[in-house]
C-alpha cells in the first residue's frame, strides 16, 4: 500500500536544506575551527583578538593593584605603553604565525609530493590505463603505504610489546608530523578522485586544489596538463612535462631560499650586535652624566634613551618582515622573526637596566 507524501515534510526538508546551504559556512567552521583556520589563516584574527583582549585586561589590573605594580616596576615606568603594546600585539598575531606556519608546510608538502603523483599517474597511463583508473589505482597504493592508516596495528603491537620496550621511544612519534602532511596530501588525491567520478575534469580538479592553498606551481601544472588535453596531445606526455616543469621550479625555489636564507642570518645577528652595540653606549653615557650635578641631565638621559629604545623597535619590526621577505618571499613569515628581534630588544633593554637611571 503506497503511503501518501506530507507536503509539510517536503517543505521541511526543503527549509533545512536552505538553512545549510545558507548557514552551511559557519555551522562547519564552529565544528572545526582548525581546519579552516589552517586554511586561511588570516581567520585566526579571530581568536588573536581574544587573546589580546586578556592580555590587556591582565595588564590593566595589574596597574590598578598597587602591590602588583610595585612587584612588576618595569610595567609602571614610562616605557609601559612599549610593554603593553608589545605584549599585546604578540597576543594578537601569534595564532595568525602559528597557523601561517602550518599553511606554509603543507603547500611547500603538496608542492614536493606533486611530481611523484603526477609521474605516478603517466606511468599507469602509459601502461594503457584512464586517467580515472590510474588515480583509483594510485589512490589504493598511497592509502596501503601510508604510515597513519596502520594506527591501530601499531598500536596493538605497541602495547603489547609495551613491557619489553618501555626504555626505547616510538619511531611513529618521532614522524608524526611527517605523517600528518602525508595524509593530508592522500586525503587531497582521494578527493580528486571523488571528484572526478562525479564528472569534473582533472585540470579542473588540480586547479581547485592549488587555488585552495595558494600554490602558483600547481596552478601551473593544471594550467599545462588542460592545455595538451585540449590540442588532444598524449595525456601521460602532457604530464611528464608538467612533472618536469614543476621538479624545476621546486629545485628552484629551494635554491633561492637557501641563498635569500644567509641575508636573512646576517641581518638577524646584525640587529643583535647593534643592540648590544646601543645598550652599552647608553650605559656608558648615563654613568658619565652620574657625575655631573645638574638638574635636567638625568631627564635628559632618560628621553635619549627611551628615543633610541623606540628607534629599536621600530627597526625590529621592519627587519623581521624583510627576513621573512627573503627567506619566504612574504612579508607575512617575518611575523615570527619580527617579535623575537622586538622581545630581544625589550629584554636587552629591561636587563640591561637602560630605565633604571630615574
Amino acid at each position: 500500500m503506497n503511503q501518501k507524501l506530507n507536503p509539510d515534510d517536503d517543505d521541511s526538508i526543503l527549509r533545512k536544506m536552505k538553512r545549510r546551504e545558507d548557514y552551511g559556512f559557519y555551522i562547519d567552521f564552529l565544528k572545526n575551527p582548525f581546519y579552516y583556520f589552517e586554511q586561511n589563516p588570516p581567520l585566526s584574527f579571530i581568536p588573536g583578538f581574544l587573546f589580546a583582549f586578556i592580555v590587556l585586561t591582565a595588564i590593566q589590573i595589574v596597574l590598578t593593584t598597587q602591590e602588583s605594580a610595585e612587584y612588576f616596576h618595569l610595567i609602571s615606568t614610562f616605557q609601559s605603553v612599549e610593554t603593553t603594546l608589545l605584549l599585546t600585539a604578540f597576543a594578537f598575531f601569534l595564532p595568525f604565525i602559528y597557523f601561517e606556519e602550518k599553511h606554509q608546510k603543507k603547500i611547500e608538502t603538496a608542492e614536493e609530493k606533486l611530481p611523484g603523483f603526477l609521474h605516478g599517474l603517466s606511468d599507469l597511463i602509459a601502461g594503457g590505463l584512464t586517467l580515472q583508473e590510474a588515480l583509483t589505482e594510485f589512490s589504493k597504493k598511497t592509502n596501503k603505504n601510508n604510515p597513519l592508516n596502520k594506527t591501530n596495528q601499531s598500536d596493538k603491537t605497541n602495547q603489547s610489546d609495551k613491557t619489553n620496550r618501555s626504555d626505547k621511544t616510538n619511531p611513529q612519534d618521532a614522524k608524526s608530523k611527517k605523517n600528518t602532511n602525508e595524509s593530508f596530501f592522500e586525503n587531497e588525491i582521494n578527493l580528486i578522485g571523488l571528484k572526478m567520478k562525479s564528472g569534473i575534469p582533472f585540470d579542473t580538479c588540480l586547479e581547485s586544489f592549488g587555488k585552495r592553498y595558494d600554490s602558483k606551481l600547481i596552478q601551473r601544472a593544471a594550467s599545462v596538463i588542460s592545455a595538451a588535453e585540449k590540442s588532444g596531445g598524449l595525456m601521460h606526455l602532457s604530464i611528464d612535462a608538467a612533472v618536469f616543469d614543476i621538479r624545476e621550479a621546486v629545485n628552484l625555489k629551494k635554491e633561492r631560499d637557501s641563498k635569500q636564507s644567509v641575508y636573512g642570518i646576517v641581518l638577524f645577528i646584525s640587529f643583535l650586535l647593534f643592540i648590544g652595540i646601543a645598550v652599552l653606549l647608553i650605559l656608558q653615557f648615563n654613568s658619565m652624566n652620574m657625575l655631573t650635578t645638574q638638574a635636567n641631565t638625568f631627564e635628559t638621559a632618560y628621553e635619549s634613551s627611551i628615543l633610541i629604545y623606540r628607534m629599536l623597535l621600530i627597526q625590529a619590526f621592519f627587519s623581521g618582515l624583510m627576513i621573512g621577505k627573503l627567506k619566504k618571499g612574504k612579508t607575512a613569515a617575518g611575523l615570527k622573526y619580527t617579535f623575537l628581534m622586538l622581545f630581544a630588544v625589550w629584554i636587552s633593554f629591561t636587563a640591561g637596566g637602560v630605565f633604571d637611571i630615574v
